[in-house]
């Protein structure tokens, strides 16, 4: 099939592989000319006229449904197409590697190490339990890691193995199909064995993962009782009795026994809360919710290699035996109700300037009286309202229309702080080391993320990406401005600083002025304290509020932004740098602190990395914030996410600084 062009737009390269269910190939995608390379799945199915047309119909509906899995840890699926009888799934391509490279019996995981994975993969199976979803075969050699940045992406879902290139085979194998073996010795367990996965299944796989990265053995020759048929490991490697707890009621061989779903695994996973003695005992479970129909909206070209096995899935949820799948189901939580202490007042920034700015030069301060300052404890509730005054200017050389949010820069005091997460606060590697950093001079932070309005004011028209992608519920003239790439949203910048020549430069913040502007002096995770909540009785964020954080409530998913400033400020007089939409920073994307220079460490104006680029550089940039769509534990203040700088997506925005240099 080299040379071959596949529906007069998908040029075949080379072959990567074959195996039962077909090949795979490298292939060119000609209508895409920033990303052309993708990877093509064929899969064969000799005709049959009954069953081929059953597969026919169910190979566009569940191809539809992955269309629908937007997330950075899952394979993008760019098309599926039937051509001559035989199925085609096309993904994009990565350069990374599987983990079949990293899980080995030659080396063992620490249990940090193990603890870390886990949180990772299984934030992204999480995701997919809530669609709906299962992947079925979970093993390292279906986990990849990419190259560019190192992030986990789970690739071949379900398994196409299943459907043979006989009529007689995939008849029976279809007719069947519950008793069908789907998945790989070792990591399967006994009721998928059977025919009848849920949730629960792809929590023991992962569990099964995590034993073998411990004890450097494969699967399918763990010891197991003999009687109970648990797996026998503990005795294999030293590691704190909670931990392996949680590995133990992974992969209990009853499924009932088991977490019911990968976000039970992550919850337990997470750091144990503190309790103040006032207040009730709660457990708290993240349990599985309906899938719910989302917008279709393009979040990002993720990279994926290795097409998304739908054909198994299709034929499963078209003859599953009725009535025999296990029931999935959760326990409702208890309510806090006790009061806890008042909790301390905010450390205050160490300033080291005086009130009025010394550069870039504004006559025109005003200042403003914030009345609701606002301190929550681990379960979301108030510990304590104080006022504080602020000081920002307003940019009115953009003519904006009634009603729509002005360009408002807030004074950011100079002083200096603590950057990153200490030791004690569980998160990324990438954000450790903590360390100080310093900021001899004031300078200016919109206090609101860049509105349609704004952008239409400044760049005259949207960008087309926006015109074509946007949804309706996204679009407002107080809404922030969305599928902007980290380029465009640059642009905007030279632009708006072309307006005001005697001010000085707008540009993106710097990922320290991001941090900096965000804590307004507080050291705890979330400037509003231990905790986040996007509902009543405080609604300070519009975040993921199915997936809390410490002991707070289940709250609202809005699955939308909200107009800009609709929740509390911080004490610097800055809304929404927890949650809406991230945020893109100036510098570019690096996997830790360690090697950072002193220089940015004793002026956190100066951004990391290079700048004197053109607008074909797609190197990894800095998001800060998290975003409508990310779980509370992504909009903590240190947490550091990126994205490409060309990337264009319905949760990422930006603010701009002001300051005296570029």
């Amino acid at each position: 099939m080299v040379g071959q062009m596949l529906i007069g737009r998908f040029r075949i390269i080379k072959s990567l592989g074959a195996g039962a269910f077909g090949e795979t190939f490298l292939a060119e995608d000609t209508h895409n000319k920033i990303k052309p390379q993708c990877v093509i799945k064929r899969l064969i199915v000799q005709s049959n006229p009954v069953v081929f047309i059953k597969i026919q119909k169910l190979f566009d509906l569940e191809a539809g449904k992955l269309h629908q899995l937007d997330h950075q840890g899952i394979p993008k699926l760019i098309a599926h197409f039937e051509n001559g009888g035989q199925f085609y799934l096309v993904q994009d391509f990565v350069d990374g590697h599987t983990l079949k490279q990293e899980i080995n019996p030659s080396t063992k995981w620490t249990e940090a190490k193990v603890r870390g994975f886990l949180c990772e993969a299984l934030e992204i199976l999480a995701y997919v339990h809530d669609q709906g979803s299962i992947h079925r075969d979970l093993k390292p050699e279906n986990m990849m890691r990419r190259q560019v940045n190192d992030k986990l992406v789970l690739i071949d879902f379900g398994a196409v193995r299943e459907v043979r290139q006989t009529p007689s085979n995939l008849a029976i194998g279809l007719a069947s199909f519950g008793t069908t073996v789907i998945g790989t010795l070792g990591y399967m367990p006994a009721e998928q064995a059977n025919g009848i996965p849920c949730y629960a299944s792809d929590v023991y796989a992962m569990g099964c993962i995590a034993i073998q990265a411990l004890i450097g053995e494969y699967p399918h020759n763990f010891e197991k009782d003999v009687n109970t048929g648990e797996i026998r490991w503990r005795q294999r490697v030293r590691v704190s009795d909670e931990f392996a707890a949680i590995i133990d009621k992974m992969v209990r061989y009853d499924w009932r026994q088991r977490y019911k779903n990968a976000g039970e695994a992550l919850a337990a996973l997470q750091p144990a809360p503190v309790i103040p003695k006032s207040a009730p005992s709660v457990i708290k479970t993240i349990p599985m919710k309906p899938p719910i129909t989302q917008p279709n909206h393009t979040r990002r070209n993720f990279l994926a290699l290795a097409g998304a096995s739908t054909l198994s899935i299709v034929a499963w949820e078209y003859f599953r035996p009725k009535g025999k799948e296990p029931s999935i189901s959760t326990k409702p939580t208890a309510s806090p109700t006790a009061s806890s202490p008042a909790a301390s007042q905010p450390k205050p920034p160490e300033v080291t300037s005086t009130p009025e700015p010394t550069s870039p030069p504004i006559n025109r301060l005003q200042t403003q009286t914030l009345n609701n300052i606002i301190t929550v404890d681990s379960y979301g509730r108030e510990t304590n309202r104080r006022s504080v005054q602020i000081q920002y200017f307003v940019e009115d050389r953009v003519n904006l229309p009634n009603g729509a949010k002005e360009i408002a820069m807030a004074l950011i005091p100079a002083g200096k702080f603590d950057m990153g997460r200490p030791n004690s606060e569980k998160g990324d590697s990438d954000e450790l080391p903590q360390h100080q950093v310093k900021f001899p001079n004031d300078f200016y932070m919109s206090r609101y993320a860049v509105t349609q309005a704004q952008w239409l004011a400044v760049m005259g028209k949207f960008t087309d990406e926006f015109n074509k992608s946007t949804d309706a519920k996204f679009k407002g003239d107080n809404r922030p401005m969305i599928y902007v790439s980290w380029h465009e949203a640059r642009e905007f910048c030279k632009k708006l600083t072309s307006l005001n020549t005697t001010r000085g430069i707008y540009r993106l913040p710097t990922e320290a002025e991001w941090e900096y502007a965000c804590r307004a002096g507080t050291t705890t995770l979330f400037h509003f304290g231990e905790t986040i909540t996007s509902d009543r009785p405080n609604p300070l964020v519009n975040y993921n509020g199915e997936y809390p954080y410490a002991n707070a409530p289940k709250g609202l998913y809005r699955q939308v932004t909200t107009d800009v400033g609709s929740f509390p400020a911080n004490a610097w007089g800055l809304h929404d740098m927890h949650g809406n939409v991230w945020e893109w920073c100036l510098d570019e994307y690096h996997d830790n602190y360690s090697n950072k220079p002193e220089s940015l460490k004793n002026n956190g104006s100066e951004a990391w990395g290079d700048l004197n680029i053109n607008e074909n550089d797609n190197r990894s940039r800095l998001l800060r914030g998290g975003s409508w769509y990310r779980n509370a534990v992504y909009c903590r203040s240190s947490y550091r996410s990126r994205y490409y700088a060309r990337d264009r997506i319905d949760f990422i925005g930006f603010w701009v600084i002001l300051a005296s240099s570029s």
